[in-house]
């Protein structure tokens, strides 16, 4: 499969977009051309970043038009957003080889409104308010002013290559975020006490229980050494502040004054700030949080 970019200077969307398409057709060769020539547009599979043209039907994703389409926001799109929209799930199914339907679409929404609206603001010039560092890295990668004889397509793959790797990263994360929140809410509605939370393991807990306004104060989770944590629920997002902050008395605890104080024969150690506890086992990370909760 030929796909076809413009040749010169690289910025973030086209070669983002190079990694969307490499990703959403695992196992086929894709040959990449670099080129401004349209006899050579009119020979390839896909032609993205250059043409002229918006056209699916026909695999043409340009964005330089005067009618160029837009996001429902009027935000414009770039060509990687273009192919993200066309070719995103498939990349998110080959990267996560999941089949649920609603996992890929929460995960393509999580990336639509993250990575590939900040890299279509940035190539459009709309104004965003945070720095994006994968935009800064790909746009450093070209040759600078004083390289005259730097190979164009060296340095563009060598982007490529870091674009493929941080998007399967970003793809990976936000699958595993998406699966930590079903988790969460499952164990919120399964659990006898509406303020605990008991998970299987290690997830990320407490942004999910924000977002949906569950009154939990702690969660009880596994570690990999075979003990338990008892976790505080913050107050805000990005807060240290605690909704409910263990007890006093155990501030800075370990092993046999933490057991003589709690009266839990396995308590190990409590944070001398108090968001968290460890225990030897499920039943005395359970205890602490009945006496946290008392």
């Amino acid at each position: 499969m030929l796909i076809l970019t413009h040749s010169g200077s690289f910025h973030a969307d086209e070669v983002i977009g190079h990694a969307i398409l490499t990703l959403a057709h695992p196992g086929q060769e894709l040959r990449l051309e670099r080129t401004r020539d349209p006899a050579r547009w009119a020979e390839a599979d896909i032609v993205f970043d250059v043409g002229g043209i918006y056209d699916p039907a026909v695999k043409r994703y340009d964005h330089h038009m005067t009618d160029a389409p837009l996001r429902a926001d009027g935000t414009p799109y770039s060509s990687a957003g273009l192919l993200w929209r066309d070719f995103g799930r498939d990349a998110i199914r080959a990267v996560t080889g999941s089949e649920s339907g609603a996992a890929v679409d929460a995960v393509w929404g999580r990336l639509d409104a993250g990575l590939i609206l900040l890299t279509d603001k940035i190539d459009n010039g709309v104004s965003y308010p945070t720095p994006d560092a994968l935009s800064t890295l790909i746009g450093d990668l070209n040759a600078s002013w004083d390289e005259p004889d730097a190979d164009e397509m060296e340095a563009f793959l060598r982007a490529a290559a870091l674009a493929r790797e941080a998007l399967i990263n970003r793809i990976r994360r936000t699958h595993a975020a998406v699966k930590a929140r079903a988790m969460v809410e499952e164990a919120a509605r399964t659990g006898s006490d509406p303020r605990l939370l008991e998970l299987p393991q290690g997830m990320p807990w407490r942004d999910v229980v924000l977002e949906l306004g569950l009154p939990v104060l702690y969660a009880i989770l596994p570690r990999k050494n075979g003990q338990w944590t008892l976790e505080c629920a913050p107050a805000a997002p990005k807060s240290f502040d605690l909704r409910r902050p263990l007890p006093q008395a155990w501030a800075g605890l370990t092993d046999a004054e933490l057991q003589r104080v709690t009266g839990v024969p396995d308590a190990v150690f409590a944070h001398r700030n108090l968001f968290m506890a460890v225990a030897g086992s499920r039943e005395g990370a359970l205890r602490m949080a009945e006496l946290a909760l008392a």
